[in-house]
């Protein structure tokens, strides 16, 4: 149940454990110390929602990334098109072309990390029931086709640039620069989708932060209008 503890209370707790040996033991471990303060529910919310809106920022700029990864990919295609053997110059490029897409994949993971700790983070606070909006979004709409993407398109377009660039036929290099295009554009489809619901989380987490400042507004008025009776008599 509710522990009552004020608000700005600030809590230090640490986890020590001891082990069963009965010979030279037993030994104890102490955990490092985890440093606590109780907030407001508002508080919290308000927390969770910068931290969204930094990695929806930062999934903007990736989304760039990805279109200009489009690009070059179709430009490298189309140059080599009709040509059978692959020259050196155009080899390396495939090469960079490949770095950068695993590198997509590899600044993808962060942002799934940070968003599944917020969604943790209402879980553990109890913010919503658990058929709960922003939860069930978060989850449905944001996390989880994230996570296909960083499984899915990502990684099967930079194995694509690698077949691209083993390949010696004419017509199975192209066919794999078209499977390449077609994983990108995918990726690039997704990860709009998911700024958009994003954005409507955003927008669910403002009206309910507003409410709550709007109910502590009435709170102070109903004080200061009590206080102001208590003088007046």
């Amino acid at each position: 149940g509710p522990l009552e503890v004020p608000v700005n209370s600030r809590l230090g707790l640490q986890f020590r454990a001891s082990d069963n040996d009965s010979v030279a033991g037993p030994k104890i471990g102490e955990s490092t110390k985890i440093l606590l303060r109780v907030v407001e529910e508002s508080e919290l919310r308000t927390d969770l929602l910068r931290r969204e809106k930094e990695q929806r920022q930062v999934l903007s700029e990736m989304i760039k990334k990805q279109d200009l990864l489009l690009t070059d990919t179709a430009a490298l295609a189309a140059e080599c098109r009709e040509i059978k053997a692959l020259d050196p110059s155009q080899r390396e490029r495939l090469v960079g072309l490949q770095k950068r897409q695993k590198l997509m994949g590899s600044n993808l993971k962060p942002i799934v990390l940070r968003l599944k700790g917020v969604l943790q983070e209402i879980i553990n606070n109890r913010l919503e029931e658990e058929d709960g909006i922003l939860k069930a979004r978060l989850k449905g709409r944001v996390i989880t086709p994230l996570v296909g993407l960083q499984q899915g398109a990502i990684p099967s377009a930079a194995v694509g640039l690698d077949a691209a660039r083993r390949i010696a036929g004419l017509e199975q290099r192209n066919a794999a620069f078209a499977v390449v295009e077609e994983a990108q554009r995918n990726a690039i489809e997704i990860m709009r989708e998911v700024i958009v619901h994003m954005v409507r989380n955003e927008g669910y987490q403002q009206a309910v932060n507003l409410l709550y400042e709007i109910q502590h507004a009435q709170e102070r008025m109903r004080v200061m209008t009590k206080k102001a009776k208590e003088e007046a008599l």
